[in-house]
């Protein structure tokens, strides 16, 4: 998820993004901005634009680790190795708090975000045509472009069984044929991601569909590496810490009701 998201630099720890209020599209697309039809010598109406203020607080994420001189000496190469294993881990916990974050001291994930639309499921442990097609329907039509599949390995073995009702498989697996490397499983023409991150089959999650651009990072700093022996002076030991300091919450703050008036719409739609 990481390499997907919309990044802000953050100045400080506190970052104030403005947007429009524009989850209600019967009152106009963007901010409540209506068109208004003119006839000649007639007074335009006056629009009433909404804002609202999404604010992010760096929230820190670290690793620490102690490694004895002999461990770091003679463990073929591990001073060279733990630096970089230590950052992966750490992104490994940033790209798990975008899919799970509770929003409680650290970021708003998409599972919990209020904007995230759920769609139940049509038979427990399983995911099903009808369920694919009922979470299609609820992307907003603006974030089908750059829009993505995320979905658990064990869920993915489902993909592999589902046809839809002109017994066509819907799931193109990954492959190896494309000129400029490995061409991306997809899934209505979306590409699919599979996460270890994402719930297991048959739990909220297993299957998410939505647009990372829709997804705010606030990057406080990023990946910091720092080492000192200055802790572990007497037990000779060499201390390792990894720190960075983010945010993460979704542009939108509540689902889209679409101009029509219709069922709503939304950047992220998980199966229930």
């Amino acid at each position: 998820c990481l390499g997907r998201c919309r990044v802000f630099p953050m100045q400080s720890g506190t970052l104030h993004i403005p947007a429009w209020d524009s989850h209600d599209h019967t009152q106009g697309p963007l901010g409540s901005f209506r068109a208004s039809w003119l006839e000649e010598d007639t007074t335009a109406p006056k629009a009433s634009p909404k804002m609202r203020l999404l604010t992010l607080t760096a929230k820190k994420l670290g690793i620490y680790v102690d490694a004895s001189r002999e461990v770091l000496e003679d463990g073929l190469s591990l001073a060279q190795q733990i630096g970089p294993v230590m950052r992966q881990s750490l992104a490994w916990a940033m790209d798990d708090s975008i899919i799970n974050g509770s929003g409680i001291a650290r970021p708003m994930g998409i599972l919990a975000a209020p904007s995230t639309i759920g769609v139940n499921r049509t038979a427990a442990g399983e995911i099903q045509w009808g369920d694919v097609l009922n979470m299609y329907t609820r992307l907003l039509p603006s974030m089908r472009a750059g829009a993505q599949w995320i979905v658990s390995p064990a869920a993915c073995q489902q993909l592999y069984n589902i046809h839809d009702t002109g017994n066509n498989m819907i799931f193109s697996a990954a492959s190896f044929q494309g000129v400029s490397g490995p061409v991306a499983a997809t899934l209505l023409g979306h590409p699919v991601y599979i996460s270890e991150k994402a719930p297991t089959l048959g739990t909220k999650g297993d299957l998410v569909l939505c647009n990372l651009g829709a997804y705010a990072l606030g990057m406080r700093s990023e990946i910091i590496l720092e080492r000192s022996n200055a802790p572990g002076w007497s037990e000779d030991l060499m201390s390792f810490r990894v720190i960075v300091r983010f945010d993460g919450h979704p542009l939108l703050d509540k689902p889209v009701t679409p101009a029509n008036g219709g069922a709503t719409l939304s950047w992220a739609v998980v199966l229930e």
